[in-house]
């Protein structure tokens, strides 16, 4: 079975978008070893921040998925299907790469959220 060129282009922006999402909160984490002078002050050392580059990249590679997306799929399904598995990929996403808590109420959301997009595309 072949995947179709679509399909690939909605896992693909999914994925951009939850590793932009990762790369943006590890930007503000990140210190800076590879300069040999200061840290430079306020928003100029957002410069030297790869992080920042890699979540910039990766949203616009998603944004061009996207595009590729809403040619081939009804936005009224495609855009809530997306913006769901993102939200549930960057929670899975916290918890694993920043510890980041994942009680009751948040699998409670997350099973809502499974729910609705299954409603969604009926």
């Amino acid at each position: 079975m072949t995947i179709p060129r679509e399909l690939w282009a909605v896992i693909g922006a999914i994925l951009c978008n939850v590793a932009a999402q990762i790369a943006l909160k590890q930007s503000g984490n990140s210190s800076y070893p590879w300069l040999s002078i200061p840290k430079p002050p306020g928003w100029l050392a957002e410069l030297f921040n790869p992080w920042i580059w890699l979540g910039l990249a990766s949203y616009g590679i998603s944004f061009w998925l996207t595009i590729i997306v809403y040619r081939a799929f009804p936005l009224s399904i495609v855009t809530p299907l997306m913006a769901a598995s993102s939200i549930v990929l960057t929670v899975l996403a916290a918890m694993l790469l920043f510890a980041e808590p994942l009680g009751h109420s948040r699998l409670a959301g997350i099973a809502l959220i499974i729910a609705g997009i299954f409603l969604i595309t009926r």
